[in-house]
């Protein structure tokens, strides 16, 4: 029979045996092996939603992976910038190797706003695309706007034209509190001398109102004789340019005193008229008396 060391010996062996299959049947996939990935390093000047593992893209294909950040202090300047190490896969997982061409950018990315950043690898379309970045070389880095640091800006710019907004708005309460004390002030100077004023225009209204209501019952009777005057006036002139008709026809010589007599007749009418309008606008013009209209058969000749 095997003694107890002798089988632990044999199971100890196997078990070296096995581990050993393992680690030759990883390294033959190729998953451990030195050649396996390459180091690029990348330039940033935040390393904010950046850390370790962020994947790295190629047109939409996962290629590698971060593994590093280190800062870099600026010996003049003293600013602190960082630079990542990128783990670039050798070829793609047909076999075709990958290459990058001098120029290749890293776009720092977040495709939405619940998704993790990225870093996708941007190939030049113009200049030295027939060189190549080799392991270790150092590419540059730029950050693209997201859609939740695009709202923060917004949020940030309506804030501050908010805060400016208010700002105006007390000044102008303030404005329209001065304006308004202001306005008091005047009327609390002047009421009395509007109060003042509206009594003694209240005085002369009522003086006014008496004087019309003692010359209305006058005025009424002239009124209406001087209406009938007119009605009899318009009447004669009606009478009359039928006469002048009349005399036109029977003999030219008679047309210069029938004009004249027409005229005399036409002033008297304006008058009447006249003496009639101003009576019925101001009735007291029949106590200061009423200008005659100006003669405008004088004025003609």
């Amino acid at each position: 029979m095997i003694d107890a060391k002798t089988r632990d010996f044999v199971v100890g062996l196997l078990v070296i045996a096995a581990v050993g299959a393992v680690l030759a049947a990883i390294v033959r996939t190729g998953r451990f092996r030195s050649g396996d990935r390459f180091p690029i390093y990348m330039k940033t000047e935040i390393a904010q939603a950046l850390n370790r593992d962020t994947r790295v893209f190629l047109q939409g294909l996962e290629v590698g992976r971060l593994r590093q950040i280190n800062p870099v202090a600026d010996t003049i300047t003293s600013m602190l910038s960082f630079v990542v190490l990128l783990e670039i896969n050798e070829t793609f997982p047909d076999g075709t190797p990958l290459t990058l061409p001098v120029g290749t950018e890293g776009l720092i990315a977040q495709p939405t706003p619940i998704a993790a950043h990225e870093i996708q690898l941007q190939i030049p379309t113009e200049g030295q695309v027939n060189r190549q970045l080799a392991p270790g070389d150092t590419i540059e880095s730029v950050r693209q706007v997201s859609a939740v640091e695009l709202l923060g800006e917004v949020a940030e710019q309506m804030k501050v034209e908010l805060l400016a907004t208010f700002g105006e708005v007390r000044e102008l309460i303030r404005t329209s509190n001065r304006v308004a004390e202001d306005a008091r002030n005047v009327l609390a100077e002047t009421a009395p001398r509007v109060h003042s004023l509206l009594d003694q225009v209240s005085e002369t209204l009522d003086r006014t109102e008496g004087i019309l209501t003692d010359v209305q019952p006058r005025v009424g009777i002239f009124q209406d004789s001087i209406l009938a005057a007119l009605s009899d006036t318009r009447q004669l002139i009606r009478r009359m340019d039928s006469l002048g008709i009349v005399a036109n026809t029977m003999a030219a010589e008679n047309r210069v005193i029938v004009s004249e007599v027409m005229e005399h007749v036409v002033r008297t009418a304006e008058i009447l008229s006249h003496f009639a309008d101003q009576l019925s606008r101001r009735p007291l013009r029949m106590l200061s008396g009423v200008t005659p209209p100006q003669d405008t058969t004088d004025t003609d000749r």
